[in-house]
């Protein structure tokens, strides 16, 4: 009887309610082990609750260690992904589980929250900004589609962990162009409030890319209010 990947990532999260999320580390990394060596493909759902315990098991920031690893297993499961060309999605299909197909969709988008997350949070923001804009592209290649009020936390996230008016300017442009996931005029907003508030040593205020984000918003078509040039 072949055993799928939420089989296991249920195995996990039950051992991380049974001791803590902290104390159930290794025993989810090693049980997430016996499940690739037993043949189980490596998708979202099986590699969720791992990368959970390596980049949210302490409260502290996760060392660079865990996140390495973390997006070691996330490079994995995009190769397999890749190399699958459907693969997951017609096996899913085939055994008329919707259920495993929704749940693999809401793991990809936790995956990706949890790895945001961690790099934007990261003291190590040299290291780890440009991984995670590439994060942010592969969400777009993937398809993965989130609510407005989603994408523009998570952009205001990776704003504020920036360390230049460029960085912060680029993660904008990547939010921008993606048809998967559009601003809205809240989401426009929010990032504009966002930017307004950045302040970086020796760099004088980026007002012009503050313009061009305004002149986006009324591009798409949403109003530019008087209050928001104050």
């Amino acid at each position: 009887v072949e055993v799928y990947s939420d089989v296991w990532a249920k195995a996990m999260d039950q051992e991380a309610a049974r001791v803590g999320l902290f104390q159930a580390t290794p025993t989810i990394i090693s049980t997430y082990e016996d499940a690739v060596a037993s043949g189980v493909p490596r998708d979202f759902t099986l590699v969720k609750p791992v990368i959970r315990s390596l980049c949210s098991a302490s409260l502290s920031t996760p060392t660079e260690g865990a996140v390495g690893r973390a997006l070691q297993i996330y490079s994995l499961v995009k190769q397999e992904r890749q190399m699958a060309s459907g693969a997951i999605t017609e096996r899913i299909a085939d055994v008329g589980q919707v259920v495993r197909r929704h749940m693999e969709d809401r793991s990809t988008k936790d995956v990706f929250t949890t790895l945001l997350v961690a790099l934007s949070s990261h003291p190590n923001k040299a290291k780890y900004f440009p991984q995670a804009v590439t994060l942010l592209e592969d969400m777009q290649d993937m398809k993965i589609s989130e609510n407005s009020s989603t994408i523009a936390s998570t952009a205001v996230l990776l704003i504020r962990s920036s360390s230049s008016f460029k960085e912060a300017f680029q993660i904008y442009q990547t939010m921008r162009t993606s048809t998967q996931n559009p601003l809205d005029v809240q989401g426009y907003a929010t990032i504009l409030r966002a930017f307004a508030k950045l302040q970086f040593r020796n760099e004088i205020p980026a007002w012009r890319s503050y313009l061009d984000i305004m002149r986006d918003m009324r591009t798409t078509g949403f109003v530019v209010y008087v209050y928001t040039y104050t």
